[in-house]
């Protein structure tokens, strides 16, 4: 996986340099420090400069993936959706994007269903299949929070907290 990575990076910045046959120096700079803060988990320059290379290389599938994973750290699900979305069309054998896409997707949906289990009367058979779902996903091994707090039922578990996709 780690080599497919590398071989995608190298491809994205092969790609930016081409297009950088008439592009300034500072993209690639700019493509340079995006990919060490992104390396180093430091979302907070990262995205502004993955958003300035994407707006830069619109045409560039791994720039966009990345952006969706950074997205998706951030937990902006529908702007890393949009960015998974754009890579997948304009890569579609992109495995990474896909698998991300439905990571994002799979997490929204097991929030839903946390949601309509706390909601759903003791003895209804749709919680009893949710608990069933749930359990199946190791989601129930670490307590769900049964009362709504702020409109939402939330895990007491956080999911892929603290490392990028």
């Amino acid at each position: 996986m780690a080599r497919t990575q590398l071989r995608r990076w190298g491809a994205g910045l092969l790609s930016l340099a081409l297009a950088g046959c008439a592009a300034p120096p500072p993209l690639l700079s700019l493509s340079a420090q995006a990919q060490a803060a992104y390396r180093q988990g430091d979302v907070k320059h990262a995205l502004p400069d993955y958003q300035k290379l994407t707006a830069a290389s619109p045409d560039n599938p791994v720039l966009w993936t990345r952006l969706g994973n950074l997205y998706a750290h951030e937990r902006q699900p529908a702007a890393a959706i949009h960015a998974y979305r754009h890579a997948i069309r304009l890569d579609p054998q992109d495995g990474e994007a896909w698998y991300n896409l439905g990571l994002v997707r799979f997490k929204q949906s097991l929030a839903i269903f946390v949601q309509a289990y706390a909601l759903l009367p003791p003895r209804d058979p749709a919680r009893r299949r949710i608990e069933s779902l749930l359990a199946a996903n190791g989601y129930l091994s670490t307590g769900i929070a049964h009362r709504p707090t702020g409109g939402q039922v939330t895990s007491q578990r956080r999911m892929g907290q603290g490392r990028l996709p």
